[in-house]
């Protein structure tokens, strides 16, 4: 992934940038066949990147859940001894 691509909103623009520009190659491009091919693998892998940085925040959330489910174990069924 590159520097310029951190972020899902700058992966999202960059993939809006390259519909612009198949759009516009699909109007008027020399060997745009070429050119297609390589907007629609870059388009391709930025998506595959948002796809596992969403799976990764799910996970994220589902593993932070667990630890506040696991935090929060109920002490209520022991009993302090009692003194006589």
């Amino acid at each position: 992934m590159a520097a310029s691509e951190g972020t899902i909103a700058q992966r999202i623009n960059k993939l809006a940038k390259l519909r612009s520009a198949q759009e516009q190659l699909n109007a008027t491009g020399r060997n745009y066949t070429t050119q297609l091919q390589r907007i629609t693998a870059e388009t391709q892998r930025l998506n595959a990147v948002n796809d596992a940085t969403a799976n990764s925040m799910n996970n994220l959330k589902k593993n932070q859940g667990r630890i506040l489910d696991t935090s929060a174990v109920s002490y209520t069924h022991l009993t302090l001894p009692t003194i006589a």
